[in-house]
């Protein structure tokens, strides 16, 4: 997303009268930045322009392992607990996959 010609306007206007190259980007009360810029980006380093954010390299903390990710199952016979669980039955067979209940093992957990 790039800047239009009207706000590249406000910008250098604002650069302008503070005399030295500025962030510019378009704050919440529509006003561009004006911290000084000094990064090859254009940003401050509230906007993009700091090198040292983000994770370090070889960090096993950024690692994403799905458990919170999936989704929780339905009810079915795929179910290791479909045997003994007391919502299994033949009127959940019935129903369409998205419509059958949440395994309330799944939800307990």
């Amino acid at each position: 997303m790039g800047w239009d010609e009207a706000w590249a306007g406000v910008v250098e206007v604002e650069e302008a009268r503070v005399g030295h190259r500025i962030c510019g980007a378009r704050q919440v009360s529509g006003l561009p930045c004006g911290v000084v810029s000094e990064h090859a980006t254009g940003r401050c380093r509230y906007h993009g322009g700091f090198d040292l954010t983000g994770a370090p390299k070889g960090n096993r903390n950024a690692v994403v392992h799905g458990l919170y990710a999936r989704g929780i199952k339905r009810c079915g016979p795929e179910c290791a607990l479909w045997k003994h669980c007391p919502l299994a039955g033949p009127d959940i067979l019935e129903m369409a996959e998205k419509a059958r209940p949440e395994c309330a093992y799944e939800v307990a957990q």
